[in-house]
């Protein structure tokens, strides 16, 4: 983690706190947490500072799903439903790894794993 300080200029931002939108924001990160919200409206950034420009986005909290399966697939290709029905942990570590980093790199943070064939 750098000591850089991080300046996150969004057009929005919804906190999840169920207050309203804010709009114009600058959103400072220190050490990796989120230290100030700020308006962005003659904020002055520090030069040493990388800033992100997300002025034409919303910035939400990150997701929960707390409905997945992560070693089902949902295919109704009965050949492969068999195989996944007999696989073992070999096979699944790197789908289970796939599915983890496909739902991190869409916003998803956290999950609630339904359960496999085993409980």
């Amino acid at each position: 983690m750098s000591n850089r300080p991080l300046v996150i200029c969004a057009g929005c931002l919804i906190d999840g706190s169920g207050k309203a939108p804010e709009k114009n924001v600058a959103i400072e990160v220190t050490n990796g947490l989120i230290s100030r919200i700020t308006s962005a409206e003659g904020y002055g950034v520090d030069e040493r500072a990388e800033v992100i420009n997300l002025t034409d986005c919303c910035v939400l909290p990150p997701f929960v799903d707390a409905h997945v399966h992560l070693t089902m697939s949902g295919t109704l290709d009965t050949e492969v439903r068999k195989h996944q029905i007999k696989a073992d942990y070999n096979y699944y570590e790197p789908v289970i790894s796939g599915h983890l980093d496909d739902l991190l790199n869409h916003g998803i943070f956290a999950i609630r794993d339904g359960g496999d064939r085993l409980g």
